[in-house]
């Protein structure tokens, strides 16, 4: 056949012969014009029809044969500066970050709580001083550093533009992060010029004071960065991804959430003690903790973050002994906030682990 006589003769497989082409009589050889065989001559429009079929026909695997000149292809901006989420470092900072959350998470409160807004004498540690300006330094840093960290699209490609970047931050929970990052003598002094006439009453600068501490405590919506890691975390280790299914580690972590609800909310209860204008109309001075009738205003702050883990787990559990009550309207308003949460977390916890 034809085929194979072009594949003898060298010919491409994707080409055809002139015998192919339809009604073209092509001379083999000619002189001066004149045909050397008996085959009257080929037209003009037969030459250029046989032209046509000797040329290969283009397969779609034929990448040479494109014409790459006119396409147009996204090119990303990769910046020298952009973190990679691979890199050490943000490895470290990750890790160095998430030991920062846990003591945001646990003992910050527990110290503007029973320390900084302790009623009666304050207690001044050095040593908890200290570890709040650590840890306003790494917030700072942090703050800048997520304007240089990548992150991954839709698509699961990493993003190295720095714009995007920004952009990407300053639209997420970037003022979430500025807030939290702001200290208390910030708030002091915007808290004394909106209220300057209170302030320079009897005890007004102290009690401003005492509130602008309370502002610490917004360093807890950084905790929603610790979700993130443990969830990235998880996708790249396989054995932290098999043992968020293990029963096991899901009820542990079940408990932990629980008693993290339970001692934030004890913070809470104390602080509506430590707030209000009259402490000793407080549960905090009703409660007596010896035999000796001693009231608990007079007990160190781990007598009383004891206390108030016990009332909010009675709330929790819905069993109230009655052994401490909410009497000012502040205490009836701060338990009722209470009973719902625990509801909710209790049913989402039964949920789970029924689940």
């Amino acid at each position: 056949s034809s085929r194979r006589r072009g594949r003898r003769a060298g010919v491409r497989p994707g080409a055809r012969s002139v015998t192919d082409a339809p009604h073209a009589h092509v001379p083999t050889a000619s002189s001066g014009g004149v045909a050397m065989n008996s085959e009257p001559a080929a037209s003009k429009g037969a030459q250029h029809a046989a032209a046509k079929w000797l040329v290969p026909a283009k397969s779609k695997y034929d990448f040479d044969s494109w014409n790459t000149s006119q396409m147009e292809f996204p090119v990303e901006v990769r910046h020298r500066a952009a973190i990679p989420e691979s890199s050490r470092f943000r490895q470290f900072w990750s890790i160095l970050l998430v030991f920062l959350l846990l003591y945001v998470g646990t003992l910050l409160p527990y110290f503007v709580a029973f320390y900084q807004l302790r009623i009666g004498e304050e207690r001044e540690d050095e040593a908890v001083q200290v570890s709040f300006w650590v840890v306003d330094a790494c917030f700072y840093l942090d703050l800048a550093l997520n304007f240089f960290f990548t992150y991954e699209d839709s698509s699961g490609q990493e993003i190295f533009d720095l714009r995007k970047i920004g952009k990407r931050y300053l639209r997420g929970r970037f003022c979430l992060d500025v807030i939290a990052c702001m200290p208390a003598e910030f708030w002091t002094v915007l808290l004394t010029a909106i209220s300057a006439e209170g302030a320079a009453s009897n005890g007004g600068m102290y009690k401003l004071t005492r509130l602008a501490r309370l502002q610490r405590a917004s360093r807890l919506t950084r905790m929603a960065s610790l979700s993130r890691i443990v969830e990235r975390w998880s996708n790249s280790f396989a054995l932290l991804a098999m043992l968020k299914n293990v029963t096991f580690v899901r009820i542990v972590n079940f408990i932990f959430m629980l008693f993290w609800f339970v001692h934030i909310l004890a913070c809470g209860w104390y602080m509506c003690a430590a707030l209000h204008l009259d402490p000793q109309q407080t549960w905090v001075a009703r409660r007596e903790i010896d035999y000796e009738e001693t009231p608990l205003l007079e007990g160190s702050p781990q007598v009383q973050w004891v206390n108030s883990m016990y009332f909010v787990l009675t709330v929790f559990t819905t069993v109230g002994f009655g052994d401490i009550g909410a009497v000012t309207t502040g205490e009836i308003i701060y338990v009722s906030f209470t009973m719902l949460v625990g509801a909710v977390v209790h049913s989402i916890i039964v949920s789970e682990m029924i689940g």
